[in-house]
């Protein structure tokens, strides 16, 4: 939600480049990361076990656990932050925090189906792209010149942070088994990939094309400073749906980390995601409210960071090359 003001202060008019380059990175990720579970025909604990042991495997499995958690409960908090900002500024934290994650719980609960019903609505989002028809006459394509106009070492470093908006297909480490046909789905992610992309890169141009660099390094949510200028007869204030499209965001994230967390516990302990969910919805509503400041929500968006960068650039190649000298997966 803020990358363009993120791409901006370290490439300027070059990040839709950025953006191009960070999806190629990211579908070599997902064809490493099918590598791997194609030959071990089975989820990541499971992989963790077989390849580092049973100790290691369950405390590498725990950590995934702890980085679902910390995204599921930042994504919540940042969405509340939005509400409060550009709609209810009164409102206490945790009433939107026990409604989302209450929303969150019911759909898990339902299974792996209904999470995904969740994640299929989370689609309409893409139906307020053509608002962006209503601002074009203030499009100002010359904040796009020069071209490439950046060096390497800042490209790359503009990719590094562009990979935060790309998380989220480690999730598929835990979904894989229960896919119908797991090999098939790989072509899926493919195409998902590319139109998160085409998504990124609207909001990317269009932010461009409207804002200059320095408003854009000012913005803090450019997309929705977009709404404020969509002028409709019969809508005061537009930028509401842009604000109920972000829980079309979180909402789904949300489910898909409270599953995963619960599929893991599972794993690990043997206790039933019935009673481990609820269990993590709680600690998730404890660290929304200790949340209070942007600063806090920074700092523990910096974390997610790191931690995604690591999980996408160190921890699946070393899977992937230990795929490539074994023989077979066995469980420890």
């Amino acid at each position: 939600m803020t990358f363009q003001r993120e791409l901006v202060e370290h490439v300027g008019q070059d990040a839709w480049i950025v953006v191009c380059f960070s999806s190629l990175t990211f579908f070599l990720v997902i064809w490493m990361m099918y590598r791997v579970l194609n030959k071990a025909q089975h989820d990541i604990m499971f992989i963790n076990q077989a390849y580092f042991g049973k100790w290691a495997g369950n405390l590498l499995n725990l950590l995934l656990l702890g980085y679902l958690l910390l995204v599921g409960g930042n994504i919540c908090r940042t969405f509340i932050q939005i509400v409060q900002v550009w709609l209810f500024p009164d409102l206490h934290t945790w009433i939107l925090c026990v409604i989302l994650l209450l929303a969150a719980c019911y759909a898990v609960f339902g299974g792996l189906r209904t999470v995904i019903g969740v994640c299929f609505f989370s689609m309409l989002q893409y139906m307020l792209l053509p608002i962006y028809f209503f601002i074009a006459s203030y499009f100002h394509f010359s904040y796009f010149l020069p071209v490439m106009d950046h060096s390497v070492s800042e490209m790359v470093k503009a990719m590094s942070q562009m990979t935060f908006s790309f998380l989220g297909v480690e999730v598929i480490l835990i979904c894989y088994p229960w896919f119908k046909n797991p090999k098939k789905s790989e072509r899926w992610v493919y195409w998902a990939n590319g139109v998160v992309t085409l998504f990124y890169l609207s909001e990317i141009i269009t932010s461009l094309a409207f804002f200059s660099k320095n408003q854009l390094i000012n913005i803090q949510w450019p997309s929705l400073a977009q709404f404020q200028f969509v002028q409709l007869p019969y809508i005061e204030r537009f930028e509401g749906f842009g604000v109920a499209s972000q829980l079309m965001r979180a909402l789904p994230i949300l489910c898909l980390c409270l599953w995963s967390a619960g599929r893991i516990s599972k794993v690990v302990t043997s206790i039933r995601p019935s009673r481990t969910v609820p269990f993590f919805a709680a600690l998730l509503a404890i660290f929304v409210c200790l949340l209070p400041e942007s600063v806090a929500i920074k700092y523990a968006h910096h974390w997610i960071y790191i931690a995604g960068t690591g999980i996408v650039y160190v921890y699946l190649p070393i899977l992937f090359v230990l795929s490539l000298f074994s023989k077979k997966v066995k469980p420890a």
